[in-house]
């Protein structure tokens, strides 16, 4: 959640970070705690998910266009300086950086079937994969295969678990025109 001060100052919390993304929720949580959720959110899936953190940030870009200033919950002071940033501008820097997520997964997949484990040891570098850095770069890579899952570029195999497979396809390219025109 971020706050908006009078158009002047976001306060982005962990939504919007200076210098990392935060780790997305996933869509698969949703049906998960369906059946706890308070009467009218558990109709449908808005909160859970890239897709949703996704268009969070194209409303933050569009809110934000004249707001000079993003005080984020992490890192805003970082290597002995300031992290002074537009909200809009790192909004969307951050739907550039899932973008080119979404394209690398494409392409680490590549006509082959891989895990979750397998796709991970290929995205991130060995020293973000230590201790929990495993769960978290499983979980970064379930939250956007869920994205191309919806947009049919990736198959769902049926071994091993959450193993899954490129089908050629790049449909996410036309999800996300809608939120950047640099595509």
């Amino acid at each position: 959640m971020c706050s908006i001060f009078e158009d002047e100052v976001v306060f982005g919390g962990d939504t919007l970070l200076a210098t990392i993304t935060p780790h997305p929720s996933l869509m698969l949580e949703y049906y998960c705690n369906k059946r706890i959720l308070p009467e009218g959110y558990g109709s449908d899936n808005g909160a859970y998910g890239l897709i949703a953190y996704i268009r969070s940030l194209d409303k933050l870009q569009k809110q934000c266009q004249g707001t000079e200033l993003l005080l984020p919950g992490h890192r805003l002071y970082e290597k002995g300086r300031p992290n002074y940033l537009k909200p809009a501008e790192r909004a969307a820097e951050i739907l550039l950086f899932h973008i080119e997520r979404c394209s690398n997964i494409l392409r680490i997949l590549d006509g082959r079937v891989l895990d979750l484990d397998q796709i991970s040891i290929e995205l991130f570098e060995p020293r973000l994969r230590k201790g929990f850095g495993k769960y978290f770069s499983q979980r970064e890579v379930m939250s956007h295969l869920e994205l191309l899952a919806i947009n049919g570029d990736i198959a769902w195999a049926d071994s091993p678990p959450f193993a899954s497979r490129s089908t050629g396809t790049e449909n996410y390219k036309n999800f996300f025109k809608q939120f950047t025109d640099k595509m």
